[in-house]
C-alpha cells in the first residue's frame, strides 16, 4: 500500500524546481527539459538509497491505499507528467491527497 498523493508529488515536483541547478548537470538548469529519468536518478534513488526504499514510503506517515494506477513512461518530460496528473484530479473533482 504505497499509494503516493498529488500533494506529496507537488512536494516532489517544488523540490527539483528548487533544487535542480544544484544537480551539476546542464539538462538539469531547466525544468522544461527534465523528464522522469532524470527526476530518478537525481533525486528519487539518491533519497532512498541509503533506506532501501520507495519514495513514498520516506514521504507517508504509514500506508496509503492507491484509488487509481497511473501508467508513464520514465522518459515523459515532468513538466506533462504533472499537467496529465492534474488535469485527471481537476476533471474528476478528486483531492490532493
Amino acid at each position: 500500500k504505497r499509494g503516493i498523493t498529488m500533494s506529496q508529488l507537488r512536494r516532489v515536483y517544488r523540490f527539483a524546481c528548487q533544487h535542480s541547478r544544484r544537480w551539476g548537470h546542464e539538462k538539469a538548469s531547466n525544468m522544461k527539459t527534465l523528464d522522469l529519468y532524470d527526476l530518478c536518478h537525481w533525486l528519487i534513488k539518491p533519497a532512498t538509497r541509503d533506506f532501501d526504499c520507495s519514495l513514498v514510503e520516506l514521504m507517508a506517515d504509514g500506508q496509503q491505499k492507491p484509488d487509481w494506477f497511473v501508467s508513464h513512461w520514465w522518459g515523459e518530460l515532468i513538466v506533462d507528467f504533472f499537467r496529465c496528473l492534474s488535469a485527471h484530479i481537476f476533471l474528476r473533482g478528486l483531492p490532493d491527497n
